[in-house]
């Protein structure tokens, strides 16, 4: 009963999703595979090629960002999680200091910590906690799109650069229903 209560919970969200995400073209889609070996590395979505989906096309849920197609048949698609182990999984980020907007690339996942991880950041760029992080816009990721919000900054063995770790708003463990962002409207 409280796994249906849950799906429901997320059926509702992405109702409301799809009423607030008017600048995207979006294609709901059902997750009908999850690999108990890699839960936090992928999963399986009821949509492919034939409903138009791309591989790197971003896949969110009500609270942002949660990773994007990394293989797609006519009639599903493989979405690679941000939470994913696999180091060539890059997606560029933006973070917004006063005026300026700072780049870098999401580099991991603590596991234990359950954060995400943006290494190489400049030492003397002060980031605050609670601070947002977004898509940046660079490669095939739409700009804007929330990630999560800065949960803490380590300076590095070096004193070189900081490491961020980023708490996102999603539950990786329970996703059923996903949106994928076909196209900005313009």
């Amino acid at each position: 009963n409280d796994s249906l209560q849950s799906e429901i919970k997320e059926l509702k969200n992405l109702l409301e999703l799809n009423s607030t995400k008017a600048e995207y073209e979006l294609e709901n889609a059902n997750v009908i595979a999850r690999n108990n070996i890699s839960w936090l590395n992928t999963l399986t979505i009821d949509k492919g090629t034939n409903d138009g989906l791309e591989i790197d096309m971003p896949v969110i849920k009500k609270n942002g960002l949660i990773g994007k197609i990394s293989k797609a048949t006519k009639t599903t698609s493989e979405v690679k999680l941000l939470t994913s182990s696999d180091i060539t999984n890059k997606i560029s980020i933006a973070i917004k200091v006063g005026e300026e907007e700072h780049y870098a690339i999401l580099s991991g996942y603590d596991y234990k910590k359950q954060l995400l991880k943006v290494s190489a950041i400049d030492k003397s760029i002060s980031i605050e906690k609670g601070t947002s992080v977004i898509t940046s816009g660079l490669g095939k990721m739409p700009q804007g799109i929330y990630i999560g919000d800065v949960y803490k900054t380590e300076v590095d063995n070096y004193e070189l650069s900081q490491t961020l770790y980023i708490r996102t708003k999603q539950n990786f463990n329970a996703i059923y229903y996903v949106s994928v962002i076909k196209e900005t409207k313009e």
